[in-house]
């Protein structure tokens, strides 16, 4: 019930029906806690209450691997990666992702793995490394090319267009946001603008701000990330800045950001 009112926008029922999930489960000692936790930070996630999203993954994996829940606590697991290269811990993301990229060649690919590759080439491209920048670019984008769940399209693809204009790659970031706008219909995309931070930093560079406006402006008004993008698209990067601060977050935006404030 709770995942058709998210997905519906009755946004504020969806979080109270999986609290009481949660508090069902736990009253009754059920390994069903796990999955219900991860469901509620997936939907805080969305909203933009991002230290509460992260607390949740964190009791998937703990209740996840206390009733032997293997592939919930794995899936809540991959998810924390993405919340520890955001916020800048990217030595422990890096050490996620490489133990996550050779269990998908050891043949058991995980839903994340496109995303978290990606991040991983944010990472390397940091650190002076191109060359592995752009192949972790590339793979996570070809992993995604089956994905049909908006979710991880835009997650990946998102993250893939802005990595692609840090690589000095317009032509290919450009198709990658022709690709992302085909695949991903504008309100499918306005109910999960925390995905799409990426593409939304670099749509002037691609002329395409205008239809990152329209998806941004279609955001519920309590998204707490809506006025951060807003902020990207109207040039004020303070006020961007101040917004991802109220967020608890993130700090490879900051990071982002600061070095396009030096660009302009």
């Amino acid at each position: 019930i709770a995942i058709v009112e998210m997905h519906s926008g009755d946004h504020a029922s969806a979080v109270s029906d999986a609290e009481r999930s949660i508090a069902l489960a736990q009253s009754v000692n059920s390994p069903v806690a796990s999955r219900a936790y991860n469901n509620l930070g997936a939907f805080l996630w969305e909203l933009g209450e991002v230290a509460r999203s992260r607390q949740c993954f964190e009791d998937a994996v703990r209740v996840g691997r206390e009733f032997g829940d293997v592939v919930n606590s794995r899936f809540s697991a991959a998810v924390l990666i993405g919340f520890d290269f955001a916020e800048g811990r990217w030595d422990e993301a890096l050490e996620a992702i490489d133990e996550l990229v050779r269990s998908g060649e050891a043949g058991e690919p995980h839903y994340w793995e496109g995303r978290r590759r990606v991040e991983r080439g944010f990472i390397r491209l940091a650190r002076g490394d191109h060359d592995g920048a752009l192949t972790d670019a590339r793979r996570g984008v070809e992993l995604n090319a089956k994905a049909t769940d908006p979710q991880s399209v835009a997650a990946t693809l998102a993250l893939a267009i802005d990595l692609s204009v840090e690589l000095g790659l317009g032509a290919e970031a450009k198709a990658l946001a022709s690709e992302l706008l085909s695949r991903v219909t504008d309100a499918e995309l306005a109910a999960r603008v925390m995905y799409i931070p990426g593409f939304v930093a670099v749509a002037d560079a691609l002329e395409l701000q205008g239809e990152a406006r329209a998806i941004v402006e279609r955001a519920p008004e309590h998204n707490r990330l809506r006025a951060a993008l807003l902020a990207i698209l109207d040039g004020d990067l303070v006020a961007a800045a101040d917004e991802y601060a109220a967020l608890d977050m993130l700090e490879s935006e900051a990071l982002r950001l600061n070095r396009r404030w030096a660009d302009a």
